[in-house]
Formats: C-alpha cells, structure tokens, sequence
C-alpha cells in the first residue's frame, strides 16, 4: 500500500511539473477529504469535533486519526491529475495520428480531429493552393517538351507548389502533436564569427576534409555573411559573398529580403574554376498566423537566379543559368536555437543535386538538409548542417558572438 501511494504521489509531482501552475492551481479543489464529497456548501463548517472518532477522541491536526485522511487525500490527488494528464494527452495523440493518416493527403485534418477547426481549414485551403500551382506547373512543362524557354518560370513555380504543399503537411502534425510552443524568434548578434569543419562524401571527387570559415555582420537592414572552404586534403577552395538587404523585418521573425551573391570555386586538382553571381528574393513567415498551434515553427522560402561561369585550363569557358528556389520548415527551440529542414534546388554547391545513381555525379533536382544553430551562451553557439544531393556533406562549427542582437 506504501508503494502504491508513494508512486502516485510521485505521478503527480511529474504531472505537477509538465501542466506547470494551472494544474497545481486545481489540484487542492479536486481532492476532497473522503466523505465529505456531497458535503452541503451552506451547511456548517467542519470542526475537529464533528471529525472525533466514534469513541470521542478529538482529531486534530497533528493527532493519529488524522494521518489516513491526509494520505488519503495526497492518494486522491494523485490520481485526479493521473486522469487529467491522461484526457488531455489522448486527444493530442488521435489528431497526431490524424495528421499522418489520412492528414498526409488531407492536410489540416490533424487540427479538425483536435478540434481547432480554423486552422484546420486554413492549412487545407493553402493546400490546394501548392497542389494547384504543382498541376499548373507540370502541366505546362508536360505541353511544351520541358522547354528551356519556359522553365525558367515553370521549374520555380513547380518547386515553389511542392513547397507550400510539404509545409502545411508539416504544419499540420507540429501544431496536432504540439498544441503550439513558446520558444519564439531570438534576432541575431550584431557580429560573429564560425569556425569548423566540413565533410564531403563525393564520388566524383578526391577531396574529405576541409576547414570551414564564415562570419555575419548586421547593421540595420543590411547582413553581409563571407564564408570560405578549404580543402585539407586536396587543392580545392570555395569563397562565398552574400550581401542581404531586409525590406520587412519584425519581432514575430516575419522578414523579406533581397540578395546579391558571389561565388568563386576553385578546382586546382581538376583544372577548372567556377565563378557565380546571382540574385534572390528571399523570406521567412512565422507561422502562428496561421493558427495558435503552430506558434514555435516557421516556414522559409527563396527564389532567384544565376550565371554560372566555368573556366578551365585547357578549353574555353562556358556560361550557364541556374534558377534557385529554396523552401524550408523550421522550429525555435529553447535558449534561442533553431531547426531547419528544407530543400534547395541549386546544384553548384558540394552537395550538388540528387541523382539516381553514385555513378551519375549531379543530378536534375536539388538537395535536402537540416540545418541546427544553438546558443550554449551569451557569446558561443553550437552550428551544425548535413545536406545530402549526389554527395553527403556535414558540418559543425563554433559560433563566436558579440555585439547587440538586431
């Protein structure tokens, strides 16, 4: 009997500490001295007295006969919050279930079975407007033979439709199995620097190893972010310049920029380099407007294009055009971490595009990846990234901070 009430005393002290303070508002009212549960409210106070035993003897406070009941009671409220956690952990667990069967052909039915129907119905209609734009899209690109002419609509359209329709399938089970998170947007330091190091699985390549440097610099609406890769194994080097501008930017996390970009990647071993200059468009949505439940996650999404120059040492250069579109979902996490997976339909970088076979190199799609960076304090974060396309890539890094977050 000992074990029995201690573990349900230990039951509710957990559930005490996952429902936080409401739950532990509710508790004392729920648990009720036993025989006193059809106790008239208007009727007369209960003394010690009218608590004494058969035999006359005062219970009191600190008497014997008053130990049963006050066990008795910590046993009642424990298993009052065992019943509550379980009623309100079931319906999240059937809409979680929802939103993978049937919510990953009908997105937003997670939310209807947990009974936030507005959300429900938003995540459903935008839906149909990322499966409207995909049909729009391949249709046309089906009509003209894949024109090069037109692709350079079409493709990001198509992308762009596969993008709103994976994001709100994703929505749908963050917001079914969450119910929402308080973690929120924390902006970034003024100044910062990355050190660490890459890893490339590619089987067109001899290079592994290499040391990797980026930084960020914000001021006001301007962000400039350098980065450079430097094979250790090999005599390959990869310098990046983005420089962004924020048109829009609030504190939910909501901003919309544009972007210029160079590249240049140097293939010493294999005779040949790749200069890249491009411009984008690019932002990110928080995306609790959609709906309370989804408070803690975003949606990301870019498109652009570039030139993509090759020159090599014994043959004449070429130039290509490259369209870029990018989507991605993502969650804040505590301490101002955040999560990211998405798809970036590029082939110019390490990870190249996916491909059917090892032996192929790059292929016509893009890549995936997840992207995590957390805070450990005010002036170091943990920066990890792994994309996979027609090679593996994995990075981690040391993030070095200082100045005001902007």
């Amino acid at each position: 009997m000992k074990a029995k009430r201690s573990f349900s005393s230990l039951t509710a002290l957990v559930v005490l500490l996952i429902l936080g303070p409401s739950a532990g508002a509710q508790a004392p009212t729920a648990a009720k001295p036993r025989g006193t549960e059809n106790a008239d409210p208007h009727g007369p106070k209960t003394t010690a007295i009218d608590m004494a035993d058969p035999h006359g003897t005062e219970a009191t406070s600190t008497g014997p006969a008053a130990q049963p009941d006050r066990k008795a009671t910590a046993e009642d409220a424990g298993t009052e919050l065992e019943v509550q956690a379980s009623e309100e952990s079931t319906p999240r667990a059937l809409s979680t279930v929802a939103a993978v069967i049937p919510g990953l052909v009908i997105h937003g039915f997670g939310h209807y079975v947990a009974g936030d129907k507005d959300t429900a119905w938003r995540l459903f209609a935008w839906q149909g407007v990322g499966l409207g734009i995909m049909i729009a899209s391949g249709a046309t690109i089906g009509l003209t033979g894949a024109s090069r002419y037109g692709n350079e609509l079409t493709i990001p359209a198509l992308v762009t439709g596969t993008g709103i329709f994976l994001n709100t399938a994703y929505a749908d089970i963050y917001g079914s199995a969450t119910g929402g998170r308080a973690s929120t947007y924390a902006p970034r330091p003024t100044l910062s620097a990355t050190v660490g190091y890459g890893y490339v699985d590619d089987p067109q390549f001899d290079y592994t190893h290499f040391s990797v440097v980026s930084g960020l610099y914000v001021r006001d609406a301007l962000r400039v972010a350098p980065s450079l890769w430097t094979a250790l194994d090999a005599d390959n080097q990869r310098a990046r310049l983005p420089i962004r501008y924020r048109q829009i930017d609030n504190k939910a996390g909501d901003f919309l920029q544009g972007q210029v970009a160079a590249t240049y990647h140097r293939y010493g071993d294999d005779g040949f380099a790749c200069t890249i200059g491009e411009l984008s468009v690019g932002g990110r949505l928080n995306s609790s407007h959609l709906g309370a439940s989804l408070a803690g996650s975003y949606t990301t999404a870019t498109v652009g294009y570039a030139l993509h120059r090759t020159s090599y040492d014994v043959a004449p250069a070429d130039t290509i055009g490259l369209l870029l579109v990018r989507f991605g979902y993502g969650l804040y996490l505590p301490k101002n971490g955040e999560i990211e997976g998405y798809y970036q339909h590029r082939r110019d970088g390490f990870a190249a595009g996916l491909s059917p076979s090892p032996g192929n190199g790059s292929g016509f799609l893009g890549h995936f990846g997840l992207a995590l960076r957390q805070p450990v304090s005010d002036r170091f974060a943990i920066s990890l990234r792994s994309e996979i396309g027609s090679a593996w890539v994995a990075t981690g890094g040391i993030e070095i901070r200082t100045g005001s977050a902007q």
